[in-house]
């Protein structure tokens, strides 16, 4: 699937992590990037909690598409 996002709707509704296990995203225009503790040592709910995040805007992607559910045996 390939979909076209502006700069707006991209910002703060990906989550990424690095190599070195912390979450990081795009900051504002010329800021650089916005990096988390790293996972290993703070926690998920602690890092995740470091980083600005757009639910609505992450949910807002993926409206209507069909995903796929895989179950583990």
């Amino acid at each position: 699937m390939i979909s076209e996002e502006d700069n707006s709707s991209m910002q703060h509704s990906y989550l990424m992590v690095k190599p070195a296990g912390c979450f990081y995203h795009n900051g504002d225009a010329g800021q650089g990037y916005t990096v988390s503790d790293p996972i290993i040592d703070a926690g998920v709910e602690t890092a995740f909690n470091q980083m600005p995040f757009d639910a609505v805007s992450f949910l807002q992607r993926y409206q209507g598409i069909q995903l796929l559910s895989i179950d583990a045996e």
